[in-house]
């Protein structure tokens, strides 16, 4: 007998559960999805740098990043200088952000990706976004729960991350959250970049747009005078985006 909906739920342990909800409900999702990333995976690899790469994925309809196309390709540029073994990035949407990281990251990396709204059938494609030796853990939940934290910190297995890459909840609080847990995990010298740190237009001018940068400007602002920081910022009367780097030396303790 095959127990569907919330019956399945309510029977089988949570993983469970997952499982079969997937093979009722999602598998043809889940096929389309996998067969847009490997037509994707091809238009990559005739990719011949970078930039290109960044192209194809900003522009992208199923597995697209939403950023600014010089911000993007600095701070790839940064990393590509010292690829990181292990990073955590707070915020997947599309997952063309995660895809893009797996591009300079270290051959044997293993990147952690956090979201709320992930779908299951997404976070089994988003795996396949790895290099051969790398990993991708998908990790469906809030990122400011203690058991999202917890399952971060096995993962790594006592390993700092060399990246922390927040680009999550938007409020000021939730921001604010992600920063104070997880900046601690990032090893000495590490990188915690922060994304959308440019006001959007409906804060800045009182016309709202499509872009939404919430309170992370506010809480970028206030950081800055606590840590060694950088930008890349393509223009800074744009409606939103901008990259914050933190490099992980602190000045002072302590983030208002």
């Amino acid at each position: 007998m095959t127990l569907t909906g919330s019956i399945a739920r309510k029977a089988l342990p949570k993983p469970a559960a997952d499982r079969l909800a997937f093979t009722v409900n999602s598998y043809r999702n889940y096929r389309r999805l996998r067969r847009d990333f490997a037509a994707l995976r091809k238009q990559v690899t005739a990719c011949r740098a970078l930039d290109e790469q960044i192209d194809l994925i900003c522009s992208h309809q199923i597995f697209g990043a939403i950023q600014q196309r010089s911000e993007i390709l600095g701070l790839l540029e940064i990393l590509r200088q010292s690829p990181p073994e292990y990073v955590c990035e707070i915020g997947t949407a599309s997952g063309g952000t995660l895809f893009l990281l797996t591009q300079v990251c270290r051959p044997d990396a293993l990147l952690l990706s956090i979201d709320l709204g992930l779908s299951f059938e997404r976070s089994l494609v988003h795996a396949r976004f790895a290099g051969r030796k790398q990993r991708i853990v998908s990790i469906r939940g809030d990122s400011r729960t203690s058991g999202t934290l917890a399952r971060v910190r096995s993962l790594l297995h006592g390993h700092p991350l060399d990246l922390l890459f927040i680009d999550g909840n938007h409020s000021y609080e939730g921001v604010k959250a992600d920063f104070a847990n997880y900046s601690p995990l990032v090893r000495s010298g590490g990188l915690i970049v922060l994304h959308d740190i440019v006001p959007d237009h409906g804060t800045r001018y009182g016309k709202p747009t499509t872009s939404y940068t919430g309170g992370v400007p506010a809480f970028w602002n206030g950081l800055k005078a606590q840590r060694r920081t950088s930008e890349l910022i393509e223009d800074p009367e744009q409606d939103g985006y901008g990259i914050g780097i933190v490099h992980n030396q602190p000045l002072n303790p302590g983030v208002a």
